[in-house]
């Protein structure tokens, strides 16, 4: 009985949302198709939205999942270089109640990680609608309701058709490398050579007998320089601070038990009525972001000035 109550709630709340629509975009609201969805509308197929489906789908829980790519996981499918892997064992990557196969190796590869999310997505009926875009979210604060609109189709179609949804919960999972961020240069556009960003390059091929400028050494800067030397390119990698260089397991120790006693540290001075705040916190913790993972034969590329 309760359960029906908050349902019928809930649609009456639905029905005085579009009353209040105003006339001034009456015709706008109605021209589009709307859709109550009663549930969460999750906004990203990529591993954190798997995980969340996954979990409303244990539960009973309707929903419903917008990806505006053709595929689920669409940056580690379209934007990523050919020798990508892993920086973390297996057992902490793996997503919620399906654990990664016993004959993957402790660091999967790209390919074998997007193998596992299709299989996640299989065992728990996962089906996003594909080649739909989110174009606005907006809270009524009246109503206590969310009014999505998207647009759907291909990229390059011409035939799109707008959807909105009306539903009480949104989640966000669109990923926090989405969109690729290209500095300029001095010079930038005078330059002869090949620039491009690291969600462009696939391998070292087409580099080979070349000097290569990587710009940044973070993950990806060091792994791109690693596959240029193997495709005997000549990489000079460029840093803007120093930096810890820690092999990847290595990595995973030091950000562990760094967490815990900063964390520990800020309990202990929030509880005991210390002036450390949770900002302070979190800014410690971000200190562990300089820490480099990377693989013990970069490192003796680098050492061996072969990535200078």
């Amino acid at each position: 009985m309760q359960e029906i109550g908050q349902i019928k709630d809930i649609e009456m709340a639905s029905s005085a949302f579009i009353a209040k629509t105003t006339s001034a975009n009456h015709e706008e609201f109605f021209a589009r198709r709307c859709i109550w969805v009663n549930g969460p509308v999750i906004v990203g197929a990529g591993p954190s939205g798997l995980a969340v489906a996954a979990g409303l789908k244990e539960r009973g829980v309707p929903f419903i999942v917008l990806e505006r790519a053709n595929c689920i996981a669409s940056l580690w499918q379209t934007r990523t270089y050919d020798r990508l892997k892993l920086h973390l064992p297996k057992q902490f990557c793996q997503l919620p109640n399906f654990p990664m196969p016993d004959d993957f190796p402790e660091y999967p590869s790209k390919d074998q990680f997007i193998g596992y999310l299709e299989s996640y997505a299989n065992h728990f009926g996962i089906q996003p609608q594909f080649n739909e875009s989110v174009q606005s979210a907006k809270y009524g604060e009246t109503c206590g309701l969310w009014r999505i609109k998207t647009t759907c189709g291909a990229p390059d179609s011409s035939n799109k058709r707008e959807v909105e949804y009306i539903c009480r919960w949104i989640v966000v999972a669109t990923g926090e490398n989405a969109e690729k961020v290209v500095p300029k240069f001095f010079g930038f556009h005078e330059f002869g050579g090949d620039i491009i960003h690291a969600c462009d390059y696939k391998s070292g091929d087409k580099y080979r007998g070349q000097r290569v400028l990587v710009v940044g050494c973070g993950n990806s800067g060091m792994e791109v320089s690693l596959d240029l030397c193997n495709y005997d390119a000549m990489p000079f990698l460029v840093c803007r601070s120093s930096v810890s260089i820690v092999t990847a397991i290595s990595h995973f120790c030091l950000n562990f038990t760094y967490t815990m006693l900063v964390f520990s540290r800020g309990a202990k001075e929030l509880t005991n009525g210390g002036n450390l705040g949770w900002d302070q916190v979190w800014q410690s913790h971000f200190w562990c972001g300089s820490h480099i993972p990377i693989r013990a034969c970069c490192l003796e590329n680098i050492i061996n000035k072969r990535v200078k």
